[in-house]
Formats: structure tokens, C-alpha cells, sequence
């Protein structure tokens, strides 16, 4: 969710794994909208450092130690573009528990489109209906929301205007649904247009919406 350079190709990645055990790299050329696919069995209890390198550097763009706890779910996500915002990696802690009567959306914002992240405030708003969230800033989530089953027609406006920075396309989510929406990109600020990266943790589907639709 990283959109450090202007083209795809640009932003590819290897991620590194390293315990006291020793390291392995399980993933390579990851561009922005990519993800590892589902979920990595890790060791709990001992420090794991994570390395992210662009394709062709000597060096990591992010480095981070984890100590990770057993039984517990975690979402890794590399963001920032590495002007307006640094490069960095935001951890979130998944709830996976599945409601028989209601699905579950969390709304992240992982899109660095000012240096100053009190101008990154946006909206989720229906098509018709209440906000699901306003005023969200850059890095912060909503936690999960309780849904009724049923189609779902976002829309992320920059926060209270009229302006739109992605309107995706109707979304089902059922009963027993867990998932994970983030909003990325770095817009007209810089190298890839706003968009969102849709991660179901019930059967690992990816769905990743681009580009800007409109504006008011």
C-alpha cells in the first residue's frame, strides 16, 4: 500500500524474515495493491524482524522488529510514499471472529496524500445513507464495524466536501463476512492514483479498485 514511485513496476518489493532461528525472503516483486495472498504462520515470543527492499536497492526502504503473540491475527501493511509521509509499516490486529447475523468492515486510511496529516481527513459515505466514518486521518482505522447483510456503495470523499477520491464499485457483504478495506494511494500529490485494497480474511479474496472516478 506503499506508492512511492509513479509507476507499478517501480514499486516492487521483497519482504525479508529473520528470527534468531535465521531468514527467509517468502515474497518478492510485491507491487502496490499486492498481498502476501492469506495469512504467514510466524513463531510467537520471539522477535521477528520484517525488511522490506525495492527491487534493485542495497538497502531496506523499512525495517521493523515484532514480537508477535500466539493465537493472535495480524495485518502488515507497508505505506507512506517516501515524500509526504515516510515510509513505515502499520500494524493492525484482526478480529476474525465470524457474526452468524451480521458482517464485519474495517475502513483503513493508508493514503499519504499531505505532509501534514491533519489534511488527510476523509468521509465514507453510502450512496444513500449515513457516513460510516468521517473526518478518518492518515494511518488511523475505524475499527470493525457491524453491518446487516446486504450490497454496499462506498464512496471516499476528502473530509466535509464534495470531493471525491474514489468511488468503487457496490460491494456484497453477507452474514459472516470479516473484512478489511483500505484506502490508498497518493492521488494528485504524487506517484499512484486513490483507490481501494479490499482483504477478506474469510476466503482470502483480493479485490483492488484504482483509479479516481469523479470529482464534485
Amino acid at each position: 500500500a506503499a506508492p512511492f514511485s509513479d509507476t507499478l513496476a517501480g514499486t516492487a518489493v521483497s519482504v525479508t524474515l529473520s528470527t534468531e532461528l535465521g531468514s527467509s525472503t517468502p515474497f518478492t516483486n510485491l507491487q502496490f495493491g499486492d498481498t502476501s495472498g492469506g495469512y504467514v504462520r510466524l513463531i510467537a515470543g520471539i522477535p521477528t524482524t520484517l525488511t522490506i527492499t525495492p527491487a534493485g536497492a542495497a538497502a531496506p526502504a523499512i525495517t521493523q522488529t515484532l514480537t508477535l503473540s500466539d493465537g493472535v491475527d495480524y495485518t502488515l501493511a507497508a505505506i507512506g510514499n517516501g515524500t509526504l509521509q515516510p515510509l513505515e509499516l502499520l500494524t493492525l490486529i484482526d478480529d476474525n471472529t465470524v457474526l452468524t447475523n451480521s458482517a464485519k468492515l474495517r475502513i483503513v486510511h493508508a493514503a499519504p496524500f499531505s505532509s501534514n496529516s491533519l489534511w488527510t481527513g476523509i468521509d465514507v459515505r453510502l450512496q444513500s445513507g449515513p457516513a460510516l466514518a468521517t473526518g478518518l486521518l492518515y494511518k488511523s482505522d475505524t475499527g470493525y464495524l457491524t453491518l446487516t447483510s446486504g450490497s454496499y456503495d462506498l464512496r471516499v470523499v476528502l473530509a466535509g466536501t464534495g470531493v471525491v477520491l474514489v468511488d468503487p464499485p457496490p460491494a456484497l457483504l453477507p452474514n459472516g463476512r470479516v473484512a478489511t478495506v483500505f484506502v490508498t494511494g497518493d492521488g494528485l500529490a504524487g506517484n499512484q492514483p486513490f483507490g481501494t485494497l479490499s482483504l477478506l480474511a474469510n476466503d482470502g479474496a483480493l479485490r483492488v479498485y484504482a483509479p479516481i472516478i469523479s470529482r464534485e
